[in-house]
């Protein structure tokens, strides 16, 4: 390995082994194995982890986040300085337990991340279909909680690229409440400011995953009073740019879901 570090327990379990070695010999549950990505969770001294390994991206994969004139995510290290970032930032996500890269190429770099089990697999989406449709107080709950982690995240100057509501998570604490924890930020951008193309993104892509539970004009201008914590500066971005754009591209998505049907990937 180029570079990789652990915590100590982990670090010690790994020893002198390849950590990607190690890592691959792990046995647990598999939640994603393509694409030249391993993300799968396993138990090791009495704690759960999850683990992503990455075996390279491609050239296709590569030559498509290019022309799109987006930066492919070549190795974990995206992922490690969003959760850092995030950390600094008091932004719920999982606790990083260790990360490492091997280079062999910028297209077939080696690289892991093992972050904590956040100890849930209950998303938004889950959240919300747990709701009547004629429960104002509970959507209006979650409406705020959403769009406060979104703001903090925002405000923190870290962009998701995939803010579906399968990427956040609701863990439930000791005392039975459930935080809201942003999860999978491999494909994340870090700023000093997020640039508004990639804030119209996120916003555009939560409007998107929320379609199927009607937004009211008032819940929309909600989220968006919970997202700025200002009444102007929400009324501004219902009509800016970002707001504008972020409208469009829930629409985009749409058509694109129609279209491809059972094939959309999201």
């Amino acid at each position: 390995m180029d570079y990789w570090t652990a915590t100590e327990s982990l670090r010690s379990a790994i020893g002198e082994s390849d950590p990607l070695e190690w890592l691959n010999a792990r046995e647990g549950d598999a939640f994603r194995d393509k694409d030249g990505r391993r993300t799968f969770r396993f138990e090791h001294d009495g704690k759960r982890y999850f683990a992503k390994v990455q075996s390279g991206i491609g050239l296709t994969e590569a030559v498509k986040e290019l022309t799109s004139l987006r930066t492919p995510p070549l190795d974990a290290r995206r992922e490690v300085r969003a959760l850092k970032r995030l950390d600094a930032a008091q932004v719920p996500a999982p606790e990083l337990a260790g990360w490492g890269v091997r280079s062999n190429g910028p297209l077939r770099r080696r690289s892991f991340i093992i972050t904590e089990d956040v100890g849930s697999q209950t998303t938004v989406g889950d959240l919300a279909d747990e709701l009547a449709q004629d429960d104002w107080a509970g959507r209006r709950q979650l409406i705020q909680r959403v769009a406060e982690l979104t703001g903090k995240m925002h405000a923190a100057g870290v962009n998701h690229r995939d803010l579906y509501f399968g990427h956040i998570l609701a863990a439930e604490s000791a005392d039975g409440s459930r935080a809201l924890v942003l999860i999978d930020l491999h494909r994340a951008q870090v700023w000093e400011q997020v640039p508004e193309r990639w804030l119209a993104k996120d916003l555009g892509t939560l409007g998107f995953a929320a379609l199927p539970y009607e937004l009211s004009r008032t819940e929309r201008l909600r989220f968006l009073l919970a997202y700025t914590g200002d009444r102007s500066r929400a009324r501004e971005l219902w009509r800016s740019p970002v707001g504008l754009s972020a409208a469009a591209r829930i629409y985009r998505i749409e058509a694109e879901r129609i279209r491809k049907g059972e094939n959309f990937g999201g």
